[in-house]
């Protein structure tokens, strides 16, 4: 009980507009993605949360099968209340899919220590439809104990995309057999696609257009044709066998791999799925401009929801309490409440201190960031299909880049 009323003195300290825990009922359900150390935080901070408001039941829905599963509840009209989303949150706002949540915003939702630009990046005609879970960059996560007990070198911000297969060709020669120097990051999303667009002059998509010429997409496949060639990175068979959506189901926590290029946020994760020492740095080229301060994910409400009130209620709990923050730590993100970064700051561990050093290094080469392109998951999917068919050899890279050049210009204008 004692407990119970520090949480409750703290959260009117530190948001005093807020409605009363006893105002609020109702039963939310909140749909997420994410390995298990995710799960096991996210069900912790469930629980703080029914402890602060005892008229509230959550119940929790996790999915290995996320957008197929979110997209089928949607259709048929029996989604959750509380939706996690990333960049592709614009599809859903245009289907009418997501609910607006300004007028939350200062009453049942906190705004006073949230980053304003996590906020505008959710906003679509003036209207906010989700608070931020979490500031990210992409980079490279790499196993620091592997490396070091081969004595090869560590990746830093010295790489760029000319010196790179260099590094590769000395980590590999070093490494047991069968182990690969990095994750073939042409079969992943366009997160990588787009960053090295961006490390060329070019934007896979800046909000109006796209810059992004057929021979960058060229270039792109060509380079991960060449490492899996030299034996640098796994055959096709091999990559598609791993997803890196997950630590569960990561080549480099399986030991196959010594590193992979990563959303930051994920590298909490991965580091609690291994005994070994996981590193962080920046993704080759940094000094191009091309990296940007990206939202992880975000929690929207669903149109058709219920109980809006209490989704509200839960959202605000789980972005703004910093006890919460210090559950989540940055398994989502750096968060984007001040008071909540003071308090994780204070105990941040080993791997936290590395994913505060990549914003370190990359803030002075930052942009602002591109939205994701219309059709997000369908450019995505588009891409994985035919950069694996570059990898197994059946689709030459000449050809793959004029298949999705012309699709992908086909599924923004849409």
């Amino acid at each position: 009980m004692k407990k119970l009323l520090s949480l409750l003195l703290v959260a009117l300290l530190i948001v005093p507009a807020l409605a009363s825990a006893a105002d609020i009922s109702g039963t939310v359900r909140v749909t997420y993605w994410g390995g298990e150390s995710r799960i096991e935080k996210t069900t912790k901070v469930a629980e703080m949360f029914m402890e602060a408001y005892p008229e509230v039941e959550v119940i929790l829905e996790h999915s290995s099968d996320y957008w197929t599963q979110l997209d089928t509840q949607l259709a048929a009209g029996g989604a959750p209340d509380v939706l996690q989303f990333g960049g592709n949150f614009p599809d859903y706002v245009a289907n009418g899919y997501l609910a607006p949540i300004t007028s939350y915003l200062g009453n049942i939702i906190q705004t006073e220590y949230f980053d304003q630009s996590m906020i505008d990046d959710i906003t679509v005609d003036g209207e906010v439809y989700g608070m931020c879970l979490g500031a990210n960059r992409v980079g490279a996560v790499y196993n620091k104990t592997l490396l070091e007990s081969v004595s090869a070198p560590l990746p830093d911000e010295t790489l760029t995309w000319d010196n790179l297969g260099d590094y590769l060709a000395t980590v590999q020669a070093l490494l047991p057999e069968g182990v690969y120097a990095i994750f073939d990051a042409s079969c992943y999303e366009t997160s990588y696609l787009s960053y090295y667009a961006g490390c060329m002059g070019e934007s896979l998509w800046n909000g109006t257009e796209s810059t992004m010429s057929e021979a960058t997409i060229a270039s792109w496949l060509q380079m991960w044709a060449d490492f899996r060639e030299a034996g640098y990175c796994p055959p096709g068979e091999i990559s598609a066998e791993y997803d890196e959506s997950s630590a569960d189901t990561s080549a480099l926590v399986a030991g196959e791999i010594a590193m992979i290029y990563l959303y930051s946020n994920m590298a909490v994760g991965y580091q609690a799925a291994t005994t070994d020492t996981l590193g962080v740095t920046c993704l080759p080229d940094r000094e191009a401009m091309a990296n940007a301060m990206l939202p992880s994910q975000f929690f929207c409400i669903n149109s058709a929801s219920e109980n809006k009130d209490a989704a509200a209620a839960f959202i605000n709990y789980f972005v703004n309490t910093p006890d919460v923050g210090l559950v989540l730590g940055n398994d989502r993100g750096i968060p984007c409440n001040s008071q909540v970064r003071a308090a994780i700051g204070a105990v941040a561990t080993p791997i936290d201190q590395e994913v505060y050093k990549l914003f370190d290094i990359t803030s002075a080469y930052s942009k602002v960031r591109d939205p994701n392109a219309p059709n997000d998951q369908a450019v995505v999917d588009a891409w994985q299909t035919i950069a694996f068919e570059v990898a197994y050899g059946q689709k030459t890279v000449a050809d793959a880049a004029a298949e999705f050049y012309a699709t992908f210009n086909e599924l923004i204008m849409q």
